[in-house]
């Protein structure tokens, strides 16, 4: 009856019970489930794009634990003329131009646009060659980097890459001539 008598007064005076409460937070590893997810990220981009097809499963999965994640904004120089290539760059989102230094502070000239799923950066790998071209940031863009150690290995164990680079190669190439050819017309 004692018990009644007080929660009905306590009840007319607007105060609850303070009824005993334990707070239960389970806490995880965060670090670890972004570092899962941002691996999951790497490995379907992987999938998306058709020069690594022929890699197996488990290859993609150790490309994927190699590859570094470079976030850009807009106008941001990925890579510029030049420069020594040393790495190759999959475009997991956004879009980049490739622009021509015309000459050291003169006006760039575009000379494509590459949008994800994509790649860029190959050739001074394959060839030894300084970058060709200036990539730049169309926006927001995020970039997976492999350097050319864990390039090389890729070549070494699937060669018929090396082929499919080579046809990417050759477009490129025969793509950017008829941009240069275009604007010679121009000027």
């Amino acid at each position: 009856d004692v018990l009644l008598h007080v929660y009905a007064a306590l009840e007319r005076a607007n105060m609850p019970i303070p009824y005993p409460r334990q707070v239960i937070e389970i806490l995880r590893d965060r670090q670890r489930d972004r570092k899962r997810i941002e691996e999951l990220r790497k490995r379907a981009v992987l999938d998306e794009v058709e020069l690594f097809a022929p890699l197996t499963s488990a290859e993609k999965d150790a490309l994927a634990r190699q590859l570094q994640a470079t976030p850009y904004v807009s106008d941001d120089v990925i890579c510029r003329e030049g420069e020594p290539a040393t790495s190759l760059y999959i475009l997991a989102q956004g879009r980049v131009h490739v622009v021509r230094e015309a000459a050291p502070g003169g006006a760039r000239h575009r000379s494509a646009t590459i949008e994800a799923p994509a790649y860029f950066g190959e050739m001074g790998l394959l060839l030894g060659s300084p970058r060709g071209a200036t990539v730049l940031a169309a926006g927001d863009v995020m970039c997976y980097q492999i350097d050319k150690r864990g390039f090389d290995a890729i070549i070494k164990a699937r060669p018929e890459i090396a082929t499919a680079i080579s046809e990417v190669l050759a477009k490129r190439q025969a793509a950017n001539l008829a941009t240069l050819e275009a604007l010679d017309a121009e000027q």
